[in-house]
């Protein structure tokens, strides 16, 4: 839907317009305290983006997300990846099938510094 245009509004009947004016203080005060909420977060090792739908576009807005600690696990098709940033300054990697049963896992190379991890249930797929 397209915004109304000033003299559209203007033809308006007053209650109307408060209205109006009174819903578009209500989206103002709501996107900013989002993103007041969404901008205070205390800063970690560990972020992810996230789109977020705040209103300020008509979708999805990226946003960082911080999660307070040291160690993440990411559990999906068949594949549990730890990353572990360790206090003596390295990052440690790690990885198993999900279910821990000691299935191998593989490690394709796709790219510059980047592989694809794929569990032994998923390697025919590839």
């Amino acid at each position: 839907m397209n915004k109304p245009t000033q003299a559209q509004i203007d033809n308006l009947p007053k209650w109307a317009r408060k209205h109006i004016e009174s819903l578009e203080r209500q989206r103002e005060t709501a996107i900013r305290t989002l993103n007041d909420y969404l901008d205070d977060q205390t800063q970690s090792k560990f972020s992810y983006m996230d789109g977020v739908c705040t209103g300020e576009d008509s979708g999805p807005t990226p946003k960082t997300r911080y999660v307070q600690t040291r160690d993440i696990t990411i559990v999906h098709a068949g594949v549990s990846l730890t990353v572990s940033a360790h206090y003596d300054g390295f990052i440690r990697v790690q990885w198993e099938d999900a279910d821990r049963f000691g299935f191998e896992v593989a490690a394709i190379p796709e790219s510059y510094q980047c592989i694809h991890l794929v569990s032994r249930d998923n390697m025919r797929h590839r």
